[in-house]
């Protein structure tokens, strides 16, 4: 994959997580940024120019669900065009996070084959 010039934004709020996600995109060439909860990650969206988002549904403050649909209201009010966001998730109900906007799903915890795949797929 080795695309440095991408960066990802991972909305998780358990270090292990962070952690193992950020050695998987370290191995597949990425560079990431990290966002414990929803407020966090909107903020940081703003104001950085993101590849991909991977968010976690369950976070404090301000759900994935949440978040995505602030992520999307922000690209629309602003005339961006969407990137595309990855729910990572234990919980099994795919639709939700696509009537929240999100464009794909992965199940925690997440093999580097799936996240090499999703990934490729969605940043070409």
């Amino acid at each position: 994959m080795q695309q440095p010039d991408k960066l990802v934004l991972v909305v998780e709020d358990e270090e292990s997580l962070q952690f193992l996600v950020s050695k998987q995109l370290s191995k597949l060439g990425l560079k990431a940024e990290f966002a414990r909860d929803g407020e966090e990650a909107v903020r940081k969206f703003s104001s950085s120019q993101y590849s991909i988002v991977l968010l976690d549904i369950h976070l404090p403050k301000m759900s994935g669900l949440e978040t995505a649909k602030a992520i999307r209201a922000q690209e629309t009010a602003n005339n961006q065009t969407a990137i595309p966001i990855i729910a990572i998730t234990a919980d099994p109900d795919r639709k939700q996070c696509f009537q929240a906007g999100m464009n794909d799903y992965l199940f925690k915890p997440v093999m580097i084959e799936t996240l090499k795949k999703t990934l490729d797929r969605w940043m070409a």
